[in-house]
């Protein structure tokens, strides 16, 4: 088999005769799609057992006097790269988005006197303004 590369997409189809594996003839080429020098390719969407079937059928060939070896050509050293990472802007998130029927129950606790259920922003314990004297 001869060492040209062919896509990962794309299969390589030898015939054996009487023992002796040769190149598939021109025919296969028009009916498979587009041929090479060596042998022929096809796409790999093809399940191989209709492409072998095919074939048979085809060319009308004898079963006992023909085999057909489908194999996938080496494509060489293939190099994966690491996927790219975006960050995003602003400080990441630390908590996980809910699932759509998870409930979420937040516990508020006041920074100006601790107790829990409210904010320092809504806290009733805070002097109102105009109790505090002004030094105006």
């Amino acid at each position: 088999m001869s060492k040209s590369m062919i896509g990962m997409n794309q299969i390589y189809i030898v015939v054996e005769y009487n023992g002796k594996w040769e190149n598939v003839d021109g025919r296969f080429w028009r009916w498979f799609g587009a041929g090479i020098s060596k042998g022929f390719v096809v796409d790999r969407s093809i399940k191989f057992l209709e492409l072998e079937e095919t074939i048979y059928n085809k060319t009308s060939i004898d079963r006992s006097m023909y085999a057909i070896e489908i194999t996938h050509k080496p494509v060489g050293d293939i190099k994966v790269a690491a996927p790219n990472v975006e960050m995003f802007r602003g400080r990441p998130r630390l908590t996980r988005f809910p699932s759509q029927g998870e409930c979420i129950v937040k516990k508020y606790k006041c920074a100006s006197c601790g107790q829990k259920g409210h904010n320092s922003k809504k806290c009733p314990n805070l002097a109102n303004p105009s109790d505090v004297s002004s030094n105006t």
